[in-house]
């Protein structure tokens, strides 16, 4: 759908930070009310995962960042690899979620 007035369009975002845990398909709450389109997951070691709000990114072959997003939460923990999909033990990771 085109933007007819970019002025006038405003994006709802909110933030917040988890340290990872290694456990599989973790909910990390957004409260949003809605999917998000975007959640943006930085990690202290220096790695960034874009996720597009409607369906899980591979990060490669094997592994995803997250599930599906809800209009709740989003998802993180792979079994794969933790550390790959945004829930490694001791980590701490920021994110921003946008709609």
């Amino acid at each position: 759908m085109p933007i007819n007035n970019p002025a006038t369009v405003t994006a709802i975002q909110k933030t917040g930070s988890y340290v990872g845990d290694d456990s599989a398909n973790r909910a990390i709450p957004h409260s949003l009310g809605v999917i998000p389109r975007y959640v943006i997951i930085a990690a202290s070691d220096g790695r960034v995962i874009i996720v597009n709000g409607t369906q899980a990114m591979p990060l490669n072959e094997t592994t995803r960042a997250v599930t599906t997003p809800t209009s709740t939460n989003f998802y993180v923990g792979n079994a794969a690899s933790y550390v790959q999909s945004a829930n490694g033990v001791t980590v701490t990771y920021k994110w921003q979620a946008f709609i």
